[in-house]
């Protein structure tokens, strides 16, 4: 739905500047899932954070392989989804052990954590990444 709603932004601003945005989007969605107790809040957050992943994902991606030659680009491509998949396996199975601990606010305020500093990270290295 971001691709598709949202894919007219990252054509007009371009993706250096989207991809802020789609951090905050869905750091902000993870902390609201700590106080979701309806449906409806549910629905809302989970909103809120596909946003922020349906906007990151392929800008990153973008901003990734543009400035790699053709024939590399598969190989970046390879690595670059891998590397996600990855996270997203290792995180299930460490998210896993902390929620079982502490209980879920923990699995959500971790996430939320993760994509701020991934923001802060990226705040700071913007200046060298060159869009083309």
């Amino acid at each position: 739905m971001a691709r598709i709603l949202c894919g007219y932004l990252v054509n007009r601003f371009g993706e250096i500047r989207i991809m802020p945005v789609a951090l905050v989007m869905g750091g902000i969605g993870f902390l609201c899932l700590i106080g979701v107790s309806t449906t409806a809040g549910l629905m809302g957050t989970g909103f809120l954070a596909g946003m922020g992943h349906g906007l990151l994902f392929p800008s990153l991606i973008a901003v990734t392989i543009r400035p790699i030659r053709a024939d590399n680009r598969g190989n970046v491509n390879g690595v670059l989804t891998g590397g996600f998949d990855a996270g997203v396996f290792i995180g299930a199975l460490v998210m896993g052990q902390l929620g079982e601990l502490f209980g879920f606010w923990i699995i959500f305020v971790t996430a939320a954590t993760a994509i701020f500093l991934g923001l802060a990270i990226f705040l700071i290295i913007r200046p060298m990444i060159v869009e083309r």
